[in-house]
């Protein structure tokens, strides 16, 4: 008995990122990734602590799936301390 994939004729995925953006695709509307990026670009400190303001932004920018040098990270995370 062939298993459901093989029978719509649809290829194997083999690779933990390609079944995380499949996954993403299917069941995440495309406003999501919208309202993530605006989260991350509008982050401010305001009257967090340094060290939870600092795990928000790191959160934020691996939601995003963003891959930015250095310093412009360090640049972003300058912009938003008090």
């Amino acid at each position: 008995m062939k298993n459901r994939q093989e029978r719509q004729r649809k290829a194997r995925i083999n690779y933990w990122d390609k079944m995380k953006n499949k996954v993403r695709e299917h069941f995440l509307p495309f406003v999501y990734f919208q309202t993530l990026y605006k989260r991350l670009h509008m982050l401010k400190q305001g009257g967090k602590f340094v060290n939870d303001y600092t795990n928000e932004l790191y959160q934020l920018v691996s939601m995003n799936d963003l891959v930015e040098i250095e310093e412009h990270l360090v640049a972003r995370y300058l912009s938003g301390l008090r």
